[in-house]
């Protein structure tokens, strides 16, 4: 497991655009601080909470689905990982190992972003409240995107389309799971509550009260379980995939 952790680790740093989307993720938090701080121009020194931080934490989300995707799903395409399954006991060693890396490059990335945008907001001398549960707000968001990411790659080791693997989960977040929540239907409104992104909602809530949902009416636990369980389905089928099937010639 080590060994595939190293060489999937490598295959990262040693790929030029590791450093494009590096730049991407992290701009997408720290950018919108510059250019409030830049626009502003008030005498008093405006306060942000963790709530205006997760909302730069959407644009995140996107660039790391289009990231896994594009990612995943190109490595199976161009058959680059013929030589990875020929120096492993397992393949699936080498898809959790993937996972794991994506994972950690996506993590430290929002770790950054963040402490930029923290950083920005303070040399333009406004005020940021993390007070009340907003550091968990935020490492929830993490886990949040980092459930999607997993999502995506699942997605892509199954269909193997680069297009398929980015559209299917950004159309999900953007529109299908908001229009099953918002369709005046009982039987819409009853799966929606069982819905990744809803559950997400429902948890920052719980640590969180500015950012509570009153939509879901469960509790913490089957919250858990449902965003849980949706991306080990994914998950799942992307392991299989990547082990049952053979990689294109």
């Amino acid at each position: 497991m080590l060994s595939a952790l190293k060489s999937e680790l490598l295959r990262l740093l040693t790929l030029r655009s590791t450093l494009v989307y590096a730049v991407l993720l992290t701009g997408t938090l720290y950018g919108p601080p510059v250019l409030i701080v830049a626009l502003d121009s008030g005498s008093e020194s405006p306060t942000y909470t963790a709530a205006d931080l997760g909302q730069f934490s959407v644009i995140f989300m996107i660039v790391a689905i289009v990231f896994a995707g594009a990612s995943t799903a190109g490595e199976i395409r161009r058959g680059s990982l013929g030589v990875t399954f020929l120096t492993q006991r397992s393949r699936w060693v080498s898809y959790l190992a993937r996972a794991v890396v994506v994972c950690l490059f996506l993590a430290l990335n929002f770790i950054v972003g963040m402490a930029l945008a923290l950083g920005v907001f303070k040399v333009g001398s406004a005020q940021v409240d993390l007070f009340g549960g907003g550091v968990a707000y935020l490492a929830l968001n993490l886990l949040s995107l980092l459930s999607f990411v997993l999502i995506t790659m699942g997605l892509a080791a199954v269909t193997r389309s680069t297009a398929a693997a980015i559209a299917l989960p950004l159309a999900w977040l953007l529109f299908i799971e908001s229009l099953f929540a918002s369709v005046p239907i009982k039987a819409f409104q009853e799966v929606a509550q069982w819905l990744p992104l809803v559950n997400w909602s429902y948890l920052f809530g719980t640590v969180y009260p500015p950012a509570a949902s009153e939509f879901i009416t469960h509790g913490a636990g089957p919250a858990i379980a449902a965003v849980s369980v949706s991306t080990a389905i994914f998950l799942g089928g992307g392991w299989y995939s990547h082990v049952a099937r053979d990689i294109p010639a």
